[in-house]
């Protein structure tokens, strides 16, 4: 069992992933979300701490039919919708990851953990970091 998972699930920010029983929470309240959004939730989760290509997540989610790139996209921008759009991540040519932080159990859900970044460092981009700090001549 993960030091993350809570008796009965995850949480990050006023959501709770509850996988046993298949089902998203907001503020306690249970989230409308379709299965097929929930599978790439699933998957995504599962696989948090590596992107996830659209292959993989096509072959996890409907692994015997041929579905279009366009219906996971669909999927994924629910689920950005729901949890909000840094959520999930587009990692250009490599697929998807999921980035929410987890809350750790005990902690209220709007604390952040001890080794969190602040908000600013924590916004994904595609710049590489800085060399120096010296800006100008």
């Amino acid at each position: 069992m993960s030091d993350q998972m809570a008796p009965q699930g995850f949480r990050f920010g006023p959501f709770e992933l509850r996988p046993a029983q298949r089902s998203l929470l907001v503020d306690g309240v249970p989230a409308a979300l379709g299965a097929r959004a929930f599978d790439v939730l699933m998957v995504l989760f599962s696989r948090r701490n590596a992107p996830v290509s659209k292959a993989e997540l096509l072959q996890a989610v409907w692994p015997s039919a041929v579905v279009e790139d366009n219906t996971l996209q669909v999927h994924v921008s629910a689920l950005r919708k729901l949890l909000g759009p840094l959520s999930i991540a587009t990692i250009p040519g490599r697929g998807y990851r999921f980035t929410a932080v987890l809350v750790a159990d005990g902690a209220p859900p709007d604390a952040a953990p001890p080794d969190a970044a602040p908000a600013s460092a924590a916004t994904p981009h595609n710049l590489h970091p800085p060399r120096t700090r010296f800006i100008g001549r």
